[in-house]
């Protein structure tokens, strides 16, 4: 099952917000790695990989892409949180993560 996240810009950065426009994020027992699709405001789309980090954070790892403008983007990992308790749900980007 592929998730398909909305966000409310045209990239990711610290601080970035967005909506689980379908699916539902996995809980966090679940170890598997989850795909999604991460759907920006100026039409493009970036493929991704969600896996569990703690109890409440989440590693979003997102596809080179493109921005509507034609500018590239390189491959990014970031730290995201999710709030249940509203709907649809939301996201919220932390930070970039820590350097491997």
């Amino acid at each position: 099952m592929t998730i398909i996240l909305e966000t409310t810009g045209t990239h990711l950065y610290p601080g970035a917000r967005g909506t689980v426009r379908d699916g539902r994020p996995p809980s966090q027992q679940q170890r598997q790695p989850t795909s999604c699709l991460i759907l920006f405001t100026d039409g493009t789309a970036a493929a991704g990989t969600l896996n569990a980090r703690d109890a409440t954070e989440w590693l979003l790892a997102v596809a080179p892409h493109r921005t509507g403008r034609g500018t590239a983007i390189p491959s990014r990992c970031w730290i995201v949180v999710f709030d249940r308790t509203v709907t649809p749900q939301s996201l919220r980007v932390r930070s970039k993560c820590p350097p491997a």
